[in-house]
């Protein structure tokens, strides 16, 4: 999973079909050079996802179902 943001503040996404899925962030964020973009983090019982300005979070989800369609 890749949330985009574009906008020159903090963008929050929430994705229904992600709720109580095992979402986290990809490993390389947790280490990255950029404290910002450390700052980006997931909400996995609402499967809402937070995102700096103007940044890029990559994340993943180990489980093999997701409930429904990744829909906001």
């Amino acid at each position: 999973m890749t949330v985009f943001n574009a906008i020159p503040g903090v963008a929050t996404q929430q994705l229904t079909g992600l709720r109580g899925a095992d979402v986290a962030r990809h490993p390389v964020l947790w280490t990255s050079a950029d404290e910002v973009l450390r700052t980006a983090t997931i909400d996995a019982a609402t499967g809402t996802f937070t995102v700096p300005a103007r940044s890029v979070a990559v994340s993943y989800c180990s489980s093999t179902a997701v409930a429904g369609p990744l829909t906001r």
